[in-house]
């Protein structure tokens, strides 16, 4: 049974890239044969045309502004910019070291997609915001271009939103009925499924949490990347106040502060933050700071996974406070919540709050019904190995 993965393995993003990397490792680990497709679109003149309403939609014009706006602050600070640049080669270190043996031959274009999908028993849509508004005209991670005859099966995926644009309903609807089996990783994206189609949706764990601490330490090398302790702080926002908070932490422990700044948008504030900034780091070391930190401050969703996976003292603090992007949150929250780690969001007393103690033998008990749960339906969405 041959299995196509739609992910986003190549993303310069150390969560897309783990996620993809523990969605390879586990299938194969349950003995299937698989492989990310590699799509690369190419758009004829009608095509073109087609797209033009995209740049209408609120979603992606805000991210494409936040892109830009990235762009334009890092040419006023040409020394963070040629970081930024080496950050980006360390991405493509991961990627040319653990994914790039995985993934297909090139589909150039729809059709040959259209066509490359009969290679496949199953193709599966997996990863964090894969359905989000913007993305529906490419019919790649909504399935679309797979021959009527491939089943097609979603794992943790999700909408990014709490409801998509009415004009969009309609195509939404129809891809979701095409999909055999509905995998998705929040209770919001079940509930949105369910009001659009009347079809129950399972919740599943994210693909970075079926593999526990040993697991992981067999899938990425455990070696530290710095020497002596450290309070290592992963903020993907622009929030200041987050940021002197783990300042504050530092001062009260004397422990130093190491970030990697300027992740997805360009934050003023880093500039006087008072951490050592890395750029040089690739998925693989991500994961190695998170492991051997003393402290961890973050408002990411995947570095919260990782430290509890690794029985990290972590807080978690909200990203977003944008009304568009406020249902973003829920990630955290609802990991929160499965784990019985709500207590670790960000309320206030830093030092206290920091050092409380976490009782991670019930936590690991909690993530191991969640995470039979999901490999459970991984086996039946996938079906037998031949």
């Amino acid at each position: 049974m041959k299995i196509g993965i739609c992910t986003c393995y190549d993303n310069h993003n150390y969560g897309s890239m783990l996620q993809a990397y523990a969605t390879y490792v586990k299938f194969v680990e349950l003995g299937y044969d698989c492989e990310f497709l590699c799509y690369r679109k190419k758009l004829n003149t009608i095509q073109k045309i087609k797209w033009l309403p995209r740049l209408l939609n609120k979603y992606l014009m805000k991210e494409k502004f936040r892109l830009i706006e990235k762009k334009i602050q890092l040419k006023k600070h040409p020394d963070i910019k040629m970081k930024d640049a080496i950050r980006q080669r360390a991405f493509d270190r991961f990627l040319e070291n653990f994914l790039k043996d995985k993934v297909s031959a090139p589909y150039i274009g729809f059709e040959a997609l259209r066509a490359g999908s009969k290679n496949y028993d199953v193709v599966v849509a997996g990863g964090d915001q894969l359905w989000i508004p913007a993305g529906l005209p490419t019919n790649f991670f909504n399935l679309m271009f797979a021959d009527e005859k491939v089943k097609r099966v979603s794992y943790s995926t999700s909408f990014g939103v709490t409801e998509v644009p009415f004009y969009q309903k309609r195509r939404t609807i129809e891809y979701l009925n095409r999909i055999e089996m509905l995998g998705v990783r929040e209770k919001s994206g079940a509930e949105l499924i369910e009001r659009l189609t009347g079809r129950k949706a399972v919740v599943v764990l994210d693909p970075t949490l079926l593999l526990n601490k040993e697991e992981w330490a067999q899938a990425i090398p455990v070696k530290p990347v710095l020497e002596n302790d450290y309070i290592f702080c992963y903020f993907l926002g622009a929030n200041s106040e987050h940021r002197k908070v783990a300042e504050e932490l530092s001062r009260k422990t004397g422990i130093p502060l190491y970030d990697m700044p300027h992740i997805d948008e360009f934050v003023p504030y880093d500039l006087q933050f008072n951490a050592e900034h890395l750029y040089d780091i690739d998925s693989e070391q991500f994961v190695n700071l998170i492991r051997y930190a003393k402290y961890i401050c973050t408002d990411s969703f995947h570095c919260t996974v990782f430290s509890i996976l690794h029985h990290k003292q972590f807080l978690a603090f909200d990203r977003y406070s944008d009304p568009l992007m406020m249902s973003r949150n829920s990630r955290i929250a609802n990991l929160c919540d499965i784990t019985g780690l709500s207590s670790r969001r960000y309320t206030g007393d830093v030092l206290e709050q920091m050092k409380k103690p976490i009782d991670y033998d019930r936590v690991d008990e909690r993530l191991e019904k969640e995470k039979a749960i999901s490999v459970a339906y991984i086996r039946e969405a996938l079906g037998k190995n031949d």
